[in-house]
C-alpha cells in the first residue's frame, strides 16, 4: 500500500468520525436543522470538494432525505441511534460509538405509516373539495331560480335563437 493511499484512508476515517460527532451534536443542539444545511456546513468546515461528503456513511443521498430535519432523518434511517438519543441514558462518546456501528436503512423505518397517513390526507382533501363544489353548484342553482331573477320571472331564461 502506498503512503498516499494510507493518508487518504486516514483522512476518510477522520471525516467519518467527525460526521458522526456532528450528527449527535446537531441533534442535541439544533434539532430542527435540515440535513442539506448540515451537509453544506460540514463541507465548509472541513473544506470538502463538491460531492465528497457523499462518500461518507450515514449521509443523506436522496432529495427526500436531504429535505428532512435531523430529528426526522435519524428517527427514520437510524432508529437505534434515535432511541438512545431520546432515552438520554448514554454519554456523548457512547452515542458516537453507537452511531459509527449503526448502518443506515435504505427505506424509512416508518414508511408504511407515512404512506397510510398520506393516503388519508389525500382522501380527506378529495372529500372536502367535493363538498365545496357541491355547495357552490347548489348556490348557483338557487341563485338562478330566485323570484328576483328577472329572466326567470318572465320566462326568458332560455336563449332565443
Amino acid at each position: 500500500m502506498n503512503l498516499l493511499d494510507e493518508i487518504q484512508e486516514a483522512r476518510q476515517e477522520f471525516l467519518q468520525e467527525a460526521w458522526d460527532r456532528c450528527l449527535v451534536e446537531t441533534w442535541k443542539e439544533k434539532p430542527s436543522i435540515k440535513m442539506g444545511v448540515l451537509c453544506y456546513q460540514f463541507g465548509l468546515k472541513y473544506k470538502l470538494k463538491d460531492g465528497e461528503i457523499f462518500s461518507l456513511k450515514r449521509v443523506p443521498k436522496y432529495k427526500h432525505q436531504i429535505n428532512n430535519a435531523i430529528t426526522r432523518f435519524i428517527a427514520a434511517y437510524l432508529p437505534t441511534l434515535s432511541t438512545c438519543l431520546w432515552n438520554g441514558n448514554k454519554t456523548f462518546d457512547e452515542l458516537v460509538l453507537l452511531c459509527s456501528k449503526s448502518t443506515m436503512l435504505l427505506r424509512p423505518a416508518d414508511a408504511n405509516k407515512v404512506a397510510k397517513e398520506s393516503n388519508e390526507r389525500f382522501v380527506t382533501r378529495r372529500k372536502y373539495n367535493k363538498h365545496e363544489t357541491e355547495n357552490m353548484l347548489s348556490d348557483l342553482l338557487f341563485d338562478s331560480q330566485k323570484r328576483s331573477n328577472w329572466g326567470v320571472a318572465k320566462g326568458r331564461s332560455r336563449v332565443k335563437r
